[in-house]
């Protein structure tokens, strides 16, 4: 190993800091600024070298970060997902690499579930009321739009946040 817990701990911080910071980008203008992403892909580097990966492990977080981009690629082509959230899930995906690809994926999707579910009892709370009688259609229950909004990148960087604190708990790398 090349480095210590003096070098590797506050580059680990800092990658969590940025995830907090794209994270409440995304749920205040539903962005994600690009130099967020870059300087999270910018630091993966800083942190393999302290944290001494085998060049292999590298190898294939790279190849999973350019997965995770082209999948969301199509996503974004085919408007289910934001420019910003591909790239930050691209991004973290990079630091998952292959022992923390699936649990990351695991977080952020349950931690997407229960942001999609607060927001939708928000919207219900905000003043729509109740169906009377049988039940009303479902799109009753959304905004005029026919959607709410949900930005996505909070849940991103919760799954995130998983695999920095798997990381400092030195359960990995």
């Amino acid at each position: 190993m090349f480095g210590s817990a003096v070098l590797h701990h506050p580059i680990v911080w800092a990658f969590m800091a940025l995830l907090a910071w794209a994270a409440w980008s995304d749920f205040q203008i539903y962005q994600i600024p690009n130099r967020i992403c870059l300087a999270i892909a910018a630091l993966y580097p800083a942190y393999a070298l302290t944290a001494g990966l085998p060049a292999i492990t590298i190898l294939w977080a790279l190849a999973i970060a350019l997965a995770a981009f082209v999948a969301g690629a199509g996503l974004f082509a085919a408007r289910i997902m934001g420019g910003g959230d591909v790239k930050l899930i691209a991004a973290s995906a990079l630091w998952a690499g292959p022992t923390l690809i699936l649990p990351f994926l695991l977080a952020a999707g349950l931690a997407g579930g229960v942001l999609a579910s607060v927001l939708w009892i928000a919207e219900r709370r905000r003043g729509r009321p109740e169906p009377v009688g049988a039940a009303a259609p479902a799109t009753d229950l959304l905004p005029a739009t026919g959607t709410i909004p949900l930005p996505y990148g909070v849940a991103i960087a919760a799954g995130g946040l998983y695999t920095a604190l798997t990381i400092l708990s030195g359960q990995y790398g």
